[in-house]
């Protein structure tokens, strides 16, 4: 073949690697395409169904209510009744949790206070919230409305602001931990640090390095169910628990708490653990039966789940 003809081979089956790779793309993004048509299809289908069961019942949920009020201030034969028995009933307006509002509401709410103009009548707001702790991404709220409300409530009402940059909830430590993760962050420039009020309050904070996911594991052939078991998996956050429990462990008895001027050893009912969603509470649940840890958990439902209603369905 010599040198050249070498090379040559070399790059023709290199680009022939690059188009292998290009082609697997192109039909990945064909079986998503294919499966995003077909959920859309699905969903458009569910959303008909569920307007015509609410028509035949008469009944609104929760965003349609927010979708009507906002329809009726934008209709002026109907505005301006709304807003006269508004006008009637509430004179002071308090927003609580205001980082989890939706641009809906935020518009709902606007449409409201800019009907009084300059009238020295309108109703006094007190607006709270704090951008770090919204969790309703999934009903559209929207942090970054805080921001954008305070500077409206600035120019057309005078407002003040008040930050309160203090905890009376947690330990130095841990707010150290905060400062540090969210002064890091470009997306929320308007981070200030925080402090805390209980400036002696005993704290400690570790980081738990999840392990990097392994590569998927070869599919294995097929078997015979009366012979062979189903292969059992461990879960994703099966170390995770383990680790969890095995701190606990350590924890108790040994960890010095602060109770009524007197210091004591740690025991078990001064633990909470806590978790962002219920789906891996089962993993967790288990890791501490297995290391002989005492729990009460608030897991509801499960009945199903439990060894007698398997057998029963078996």
């Amino acid at each position: 073949m010599g040198a050249d003809g070498a090379a040559r081979y070399l790059e023709l089956h290199q680009r022939l690697g690059e188009q292998v790779l290009r082609a697997i793309e192109r039909l990945a993004e064909q079986r998503a395409l294919r499966l995003n048509r077909l959920g859309l299809l699905a969903g458009e289908s569910y959303l008909h169904a569920y307007a015509e069961a609410k028509a035949t019942r008469g009944g609104l949920d929760f965003a349609d209510a927010e979708l009507e009020t906002a329809r009726l201030l934008d209709d002026d034969t109907a505005a301006a009744a709304v807003l006269m028995k508004l006008d009637c009933r509430w004179k002071h307006v308090l927003l609580d949790e205001f980082q989890d509002t939706n641009p809906l509401q935020w518009r709902i709410l606007r449409a409201w206070l800019e009907a009084y103009g300059e009238d020295a009548a309108r109703p006094t707001v007190f607006m709270v919230g704090d951008p770090k702790q919204s969790i309703y991404r999934f009903r559209r709220a929207e942090p970054r409305l805080f921001a954008a409300a305070c500077d409206w409530l600035r120019q057309r009402y005078g407002a003040a602001h008040y930050p309160h940059d203090e905890t009376r909830r947690c330990a130095p430590r841990v707010v150290a931990w905060v400062n540090a993760l969210f002064a890091e962050r470009a997306d929320y420039a308007g981070f200030r640090s925080h402090g805390a009020h209980q400036a002696g309050l005993p704290g400690w904070c570790e980081l738990y390095t999840a392990p990097a996911e392994e590569a998927a594991a070869a599919p294995m052939p097929f078997r015979n169910p009366l012979r062979d078991p189903p292969p059992v998996q461990s879960h994703k956050r099966a170390a995770e628990a383990a680790w969890v429990a095995a701190r606990i462990r350590e924890v108790v008895g040994r960890l010095r708490v602060r109770e009524g001027g007197a210091e004591r050893p740690a025991r078990y009912a001064d633990i909470l653990l806590l978790y962002a969603s219920r789906g891996d509470l089962e993993v967790f649940e288990d890791a501490l039966r297995r290391a002989g840890i005492p729990y009460l958990g608030d897991r509801r439902g499960g009945l199903l789940d439990t060894l007698e209603a398997r057998d029963l369905a078996a």
